[in-house]
């Protein structure tokens, strides 16, 4: 009897923690031509000496150089993402959001090449769970959907010209 209200006690006390609702997001794939998410796709050597910098300096002399950049370094770095593939989504409301992957969801997304799909006349529809991180950053918990559809991959400027600046 004991056993059985001491399972009962356990059982009560997991469902009532609370879950972190998570969030449905639905966009198209985007293409930045400045990717600044993380070390992802970047030597491990790079890596190695970001973090022989962190080791010697440490977040707080890091706080005083870039306080903006440390923060999301420590953020990336709480979440294990520093590594982590990652993909720009553009939402129909118009709002550009940084999507974290798991890399078995990723290999469902980077086939997809920028000239391939602009050329084809198609964009990349995504759906997704996701849990907020900060702002528009987001980590993908469950990818629901990967569709290609037409329509125009964005963006569909033209290549930055010195001269369009002066």
């Amino acid at each position: 009897m004991r056993r059985l209200l001491f399972m009962v006690i356990v059982l009560l006390t997991f469902c009532c923690i609370p879950q972190k609702e998570l969030k449905t997001i639905e966009g198209d794939l985007y293409y930045e031509w400045l990717k600044l998410g993380n070390f992802y796709g970047q030597p491990d050597s790079v890596l190695a000496n970001f973090k022989t910098l962190m080791d010697s300096v440490g977040y707080e002399g890091l706080m005083k150089e870039d306080s903006v950049f440390a923060v999301y370094i420590k953020l990336l770095d709480d979440n294990d993402l520093l590594v982590a593939p990652y993909v720009y989504v553009m939402t129909d409301e118009e709002k550009k959001l940084l999507l974290y992957l798991k890399p078995e969801d990723y290999k469902s997304l980077n086939h997809f090449t920028y000239k391939e799909l602009l050329a084809n006349n198609q964009k990349v529809r995504i759906v997704a769970k996701v849990d907020s991180l900060v702002d528009n950053r987001f980590v993908c918990k469950e990818l629901i959907s990967v569709d290609v559809m037409n329509g125009a991959t964005l963006p569909q400027r033209s290549k930055f010209k010195l001269e369009d600046y002066r």
